[in-house]
């Protein structure tokens, strides 16, 4: 079940002057996390509306899925997740600034 996974969220803002290739670069990054089998989907966030603080809300959300705690742990020490810590080491170049990211484990699910 999607909304019983556990998730990794990353916020980010691009350099305006470079969103375009900001955005071809994540997805190739996303790419390379999709080598590990664990890694069930991910989807990237554009902010239309900041709600407050508009000066400090993150342009871009993206969420990561992985099906269970292990998977996530696993996914961390991974060979992907190696090659994309290189890859943006090598490749980022300042396309932007990530602003926090963290770990989320599923609590409670409400449904109409």
């Amino acid at each position: 079940m999607d909304n019983d996974r556990y998730l990794w969220l990353v916020t980010s803002k691009p350099d305006p002057k470079r969103e375009e290739e900001y955005n071809r670069w994540y997805d190739q990054h996303v790419e390379t996390f999709f080598k590990f089998p664990g890694l069930k989907k991910v989807v990237r966030n554009k902010c239309f509306r900041p709600m407050q603080n508009p000066d400090s809300c993150p342009q871009y959300v993206v969420i990561y899925e992985f099906d269970s705690k292990e998977d996530l742990e696993t996914f961390l020490t991974s060979d992907a997740a190696e090659i994309a810590k290189k890859q943006y080491e090598e490749e980022w170049n300042g396309l932007g600034e990530f602003l926090w990211s963290g770990w989320y484990e599923p609590v409670k699910r409400l449904e109409r």
